[in-house]
């Protein structure tokens, strides 16, 4: 009996001890695994550079693919985040965790839903995202010149990608509706021009700290890939959208004409709202809120 007793007074102190390496391990291990997650998103969206004010240096993948191999990845970010325990993080850590957890959840279901984003609405589609990569291309160094020549060759390569998922969305029956497509027509002809009237083009203002022969030889090199690359296949795209697509948009507006819209509207309440509740809900509580001020 005795033994006992002093097996448990030598063990305690080292239980003591090994639950707070436990603990610390977790902590490093939680660490490591956002570090992971947060250069992924780094490398595999370069538009981030935008938001810092810097020169973005490639373009996106915005396809299905893309989607689907990112979702990959946040699946496998989950399992790694799912064998910490989040109990033996500090309170903050914790939050980051529940918080990390959620959006992990988000992306793997996005690629789902894939087809219910439209890239061409003039204020929230990704065209004109994009287009903020060129008009706010800063010139410093001849390597400026460079990048944004190696920027360029890449954008008739996304708009081939955006007219693909347009003509994907088409054939599956979720279209623009004629209302929103008002907005798209002019905004479609104004990025539909040529040389120095494209918005891709960098006129001479911009180019104030490069000496003048090189601005002239880039501007000339800009035209040319603007007039034989760019405008052919933004060409093509527009006239797609002004004829084929034009002929099938609905007069309806709202989610609820297209297939699987339940499923999508339930996703986006989730996304927007960090709540699993209904739609329903939603609306009841609101409602719900408002009859408290009126009171």
């Amino acid at each position: 009996m005795a033994f006992g007793i002093s097996l448990i007074i030598l063990l305690f102190p080292v239980c003591r001890q090994s639950t707070t390496e436990v603990q610390s391990k977790n902590t490093e291990r939680f660490k490591s695994i956002v570090d992971e997650y947060w250069n992924h998103k780094k490398v595999s969206n370069p538009l981030r550079d935008l938001l810092e004010g810097k020169n973005v240096k490639d373009l996106p993948d915005i396809s299905i693919e893309k989607y689907k191999k990112d979702a990959a990845f946040s699946e496998s970010i989950l399992e790694k985040l799912l064998e910490v325990n989040s109990e033996e993080l500090s309170h903050k850590d914790w939050i980051n965790h529940e918080i990390l957890e959620w959006q992990l959840e988000n992306e793997i279901t996005a690629p789902k839903y894939y087809w219910f984003t439209f890239l061409i609405p003039p204020v929230s589609g990704y065209i004109t995202y994009i287009n903020r990569a060129y008009t706010e291309f800063q010139f410093k160094t001849q390597d400026d010149l460079k990048n944004y020549l190696t920027l360029l060759e890449q954008y008739p390569g996304f708009i081939r990608t955006v007219h693909r998922h347009t003509q994907e969305q088409l054939n599956t029956g979720i279209i623009l509706p004629k209302e929103m497509y008002t907005m798209v027509n002019p905004f479609l002809s104004y990025i539909l021009a040529k040389a120095e009237d494209n918005l891709l083009y960098v006129k001479d203002d911009r180019l104030s700290g490069i000496e003048e022969t090189e601005a002239k030889s880039f501007q000339k090199t800009v035209k040319n890939l603007i007039d034989n690359e760019v405008y052919p296949v933004l060409k093509k795209y527009v006239d797609f959208i002004k004829g084929d697509y034009y002929k099938q948009t609905p007069d309806a507006v709202g989610l609820w004409q297209y297939s699987d819209c339940r499923d999508y509207y339930n996703y986006l309440v989730k996304v927007n709202t960090t709540l699993d509740l209904t739609p329903e809900e939603i609306h009841e509580l609101g409602l719900s809120e408002v009859a408290k001020i009126k009171r």
